[in-house]
């Protein structure tokens, strides 16, 4: 579902004029942030079960990397060293030279800035963002205990929401309105919000509090908010003033609310459950990378605008994507994930031997 929020906004809503359709599609940037939420709920998730393992930082890494290195590097040296050497003009030749921020996975940084946020592999800043995350977030699910990480977790999205709101950064964020969208210190809310899901859920005391709460007030409350931000901004764009002040610590909260609740349930709801959704969402990594150099493509090819134009754009770049992922996994990637469970174990069984550490622990 995030992915395709994500191909709505970015084939969909450039096509569209202004309206109710446009701000729906629009809002699909808000799958990054889904895809924020659910990140942090499974890694604090599968580092909560496996700190009481021996080989705890190794079996992470390792996963980690072999998921994600093997299509992200390989997209990367196409561009870069394939492609690139042969074209000299404009941006394009310019790209060459910022290719060191996407090989150390920094190029969030580099891309808030601009000129090159509108690229081929522009969309790399969000998976830069998470492999940020991946590095620090062991460290610190290791050194704190539980209690103590869940205020963190709820602190975290208060203090980026105030740093964004700091005048000094809102006034950067006139001039680079990407700014404040990309860098990592100021898009933790959804990250730490999912982690919050993780430590509530392994709880059943807890869970059992805070259910009722989230489902009384925190979720009509955070969608209300959102809808009053819109409309303060009058605009679903993630730019906007109220949402790039508070508006995405309050969709992360909606967000870590809808998934806290299907969580708790252990029953997703119907709707989660048709197998295309679920093809979709396991060959989701592959139409992440590669949709955006299509949409680049069908630019050239594709001059309707108005509905039929987007839905040209959607079906036709959605489609060509969700296949060169299919083929990428089937013929690239699956040679790597087979690897995770050579080198790192299956995951039951360190997943187990952790348990069992926990329990001779306690």
């Amino acid at each position: 579902m995030a992915i395709l929020s994500v191909i709505l906004f970015h084939f969909g809503s450039p096509r569209l004029h202004p309206g109710a359709l446009h701000n729906i599609m629009e809002f699909g940037w808000a799958g990054v942030d889904l895809f924020f939420v659910l990140s942090g709920f499974l890694i604090t998730g599968i580092l909560l079960r496996t700190r009481g393992s021996n080989r705890y930082f190794l079996n992470f890494y390792v996963r980690r990397i072999l998921r994600i290195f093997p299509l992200y590097y390989g997209c990367i040296f196409l561009l870069f060293v394939v492609i690139l050497p042969f074209v000299h003009a404009g941006p394009w030749f310019q790209l060459r030279s910022e290719q060191a921020w996407y090989w150390l996975h920094l190029s969030n940084f580099r891309t808030a800035w601009g000129p090159f946020s509108v690229s081929p592999v522009g969309h790399f800043w969000s998976l830069a963002v998470e492999e940020q995350f991946y590095l620090v977030w062991p460290v610190v699910i290791l050194l704190l205990p539980e209690p103590t990480l869940l205020w963190l977790c709820m602190l975290i999205p208060l203090a980026s929401s105030a740093l964004r709101s700091m005048p000094a950064l809102q006034e950067i964020a006139r001039t680079h309105p990407e700014f404040l969208y990309r860098m990592t210190f100021c898009r933790l809310d959804g990250l730490a919000l999912g982690a919050c899901v993780a430590i509530v859920a392994r709880n059943e005391n807890l869970a059992r509090a805070a259910v009722p709460m989230v489902r009384r007030y925190v979720l009509p409350f955070s969608a209300a908010g959102l809808a009053t931000i819109m409309a303060a901004d009058q605009t679903a764009n993630y730019a906007g003033r109220w949402m790039s002040m508070i508006g995405y610590s309050v969709v992360a909260l909606f967000l870590a609310s809808v998934l806290l609740l299907i969580v708790v349930r252990n029953s997703p709801t119907h709707f989660l459950l048709p197998g295309w959704l679920i093809s979709f969402g396991k060959y989701s990594y592959g139409v992440y990378m590669f949709h955006l150099p299509i949409l680049f493509l069908l630019v050239r090819l594709l001059r309707i605008d108005g509905l039929l134009g987007c839905i040209a754009a959607v079906v036709i770049g959605g489609a060509t994507s969700f296949f060169l992922a299919y083929i990428s996994w089937c013929v690239y990637e699956v040679r790597f994930h087979r690897l995770k469970d050579r080198i790192a174990g299956p995951r039951s069984q360190w997943t187990l031997a952790a348990k069992r550490a926990s329990y001779t622990i306690g």
